[in-house]
């Protein structure tokens, strides 16, 4: 379902690719509503929504899609407009069935420029990709993963100040933290044309088997920044060309109610308000200046 105030001269909706295209219209609203539903063209059934608010007065052609979420974990979204304009927002809302549960993915870019193109997959190897035609201020991209047995776990960013490309890398691959069980926080690694970016990428455990739920908050990151933690809870963080302004790396176990015992708690580390503190008071973060 294609939501226009108006008609386009031309309309082609391809349900395959996921994408929506048309060309010379003059919109009498400013919104743009697209809506798939598919459970035979997809590879998995799958209902999504992409809403772009701010149409300029007239669009010589516009492409919407692919966008939607999917198995393992992914989240996209692509536009492009012509003549380039800058448009309000796009959000696209989607959620997916698979073999092995339910995925549902939610993405905002505010603003919105000529071109857009962004991928998100969470998980044991998480990716993020963004590659538009000029800088935003506000991306969020949130995926939440359903089970159908287990723990619901959600990956999400939400950046502001956010360079026009980037990618982030994030493995749960390695050695585990020492005296943790064996359990890890990802390593991460940051690419992007600009040293600006600001914000939040976070990961719960549920997502990942033998992941500390884990975060990092970054201010000003600098386009080529690699964050690791050791086995002994050290962290090599590396940033170039320039310093990171600020990084928080925080990272915690989620506990249930437990009965009560008179045994003491293994490995004597505490977890309040998401940071990890070790028995000698050290916690889980760092905050390079």
């Amino acid at each position: 379902m294609v939501s226009l105030a108006g008609l386009p001269a031309r309309l082609t909706a391809d349900l395959g690719r996921k994408t929506v295209s048309f060309s010379g219209y003059r919109p009498r609203d400013r919104k743009l509503v697209v809506y798939l539903a598919s459970e035979i063209l997809a590879p998995v059934p799958i209902k999504a929504m992409a809403t772009l608010d701010g149409l300029p007065e007239t669009v010589t052609g516009m492409s919407v899609g692919p966008f939607g979420v999917g198995s393992g974990g992914v989240v996209n979204a692509a536009y492009r407009v012509e003549p380039a304009a800058t448009l309000t927002s796009l959000e696209v809302l989607g959620e997916a069935t698979t073999p092995q549960g339910t995925v549902r993915g939610r993405l905002v870019v505010d603003p919105v420029p000529a071109s857009v193109a962004v991928s998100g997959a969470y998980g044991g190897r998480t990716h993020i990709a963004v590659r538009n035609s000029a800088p935003i201020d506000t991306l969020i991209a949130k995926v939440t993963v359903v089970p159908r047995k287990g723990k619901t776990g959600t990956g999400a960013v939400r950046f502001t100040d956010v360079p026009a490309t980037f990618s982030i890398d994030a493995t749960a691959s390695g050695r585990g933290l020492r005296g943790l069980g064996g359990f890890r926080v990802p390593r991460l690694a940051y690419k992007a044309d600009a040293d600006t970016l600001d914000g939040t990428f976070a990961i719960e455990s549920s997502l990942v088997p033998g992941l500390l739920g884990s975060s990092f908050v970054v201010t000003d990151l600098a386009s080529d920044t690699t964050v690791r933690v050791n086995p002994d809870l050290s962290v090599d963080l590396a940033s170039r060309p320039v310093p990171t302004k600020l990084m928080e790396i925080h990272a915690g176990l989620s506990v249930g109610s437990v009965q009560a015992t008179a045994s003491p708690v293994p490995y004597g580390y505490s977890v309040h308000d998401g940071v990890l503190r070790l028995p000698d008071g050290r916690a889980l973060r760092v905050a390079p200046q």
